[in-house]
């Protein structure tokens, strides 16, 4: 009976490991809502900062006259909501005349008012956001 049944068990496994896995079922892909690039794309500038805007980074250069000291960052975005015009940074790195410094806290937000060719920023903490912007004004580039 040994003779028999092991023989059997062989031929199926054999047979069980030979038939093709059914193939997986894919969930349906809903197509991708083509949404509008956020108002702050691109370049703003006055006569002291400059800041330029992609979709996932922040490039900004102060250039202090008086000093002759140039001091850049850049952060990286975290969340826009543009319900309520804020976005949330994280810093990746600075520079004071090319050469990198640290900096204490990586995390901050912005408030964005844009009207027309002209911005205005309110810098937040990691937690708050600026309920008004700064006076300062930037015009798109």
């Amino acid at each position: 009976m040994k003779k028999i049944i092991l023989p059997f068990l062989i031929l199926i496994f054999a047979v069980a490991c030979g038939l093709p896995a059914s193939a997986p079922t894919e969930a349906p892909i809903s197509p991708e809502i083509d949404s509008p690039p956020p108002p702050f794309l691109g370049m703003w500038m006055n006569d002291i900062e400059t800041y330029v805007f992609t979709e996932t980074n922040l490039y900004r250069v102060i250039i202090r006259p008086e000093s002759g000291q140039v001091n850049e960052e850049f952060s990286e975005i975290i969340l826009y909501d543009p319900l309520n015009n804020h976005i949330s940074l994280r810093k990746v790195w600075i520079r004071v005349n090319g050469e990198s410094v640290g900096f204490d806290s990586p995390g901050y937000t912005l408030t964005y008012f844009i009207d027309g060719d002209s911005l205005q920023l309110g810098l937040g903490t990691e937690t708050e956001f600026a309920s008004a912007p700064d006076p300062a004004v930037f015009l798109r580039k």
